[in-house]
């Protein structure tokens, strides 16, 4: 199950080393709650990277950072946003971000060098 976080949390979980992705959702969005099963689906099938949601109503960070509809879903890496996406997402959709997100370097847009020396 995907934890929810709150303001006083957000800035220690989204600050996390790696990729850090949030759904920002409303109790009452019907599109919310078809994505919920969606983000948890995919949150399973990506254990190497921390999923969470957060109740734009009850928590004023999602405002700072410009959540002006429901769904939102930002990505983070090291507390940056690197990118993010308004409204319902597929599965497919979803998953194809995060994988394409491990693997860049935010820093360049490149892939990242998964080889050793």
């Amino acid at each position: 199950m995907v934890e929810e976080i709150t303001d006083a949390n957000f800035d220690e979980k989204t600050g996390q080393t790696g990729l850090v992705v949030v759904d920002f959702h409303a109790t009452w969005c019907g599109p919310c709650k078809m994505y919920g099963p969606i983000f948890e689906q995919v949150a399973g099938e990506n254990t190497d990277v921390k999923f969470y949601k957060m109740d734009n109503d009850a928590n004023q960070k999602g405002k700072d950072l410009g959540v002006m509809g429901v769904p939102t879903t930002i990505f983070f890496k090291g507390g940056a946003e690197v990118d993010r996406q308004a409204g319902l997402m597929d599965a497919v959709t979803l998953k194809s971000k995060v994988d394409s997100l491990k693997v860049t370097n935010v820093n360049t847009g490149k892939p990242l060098n998964t080889s050793t020396p």
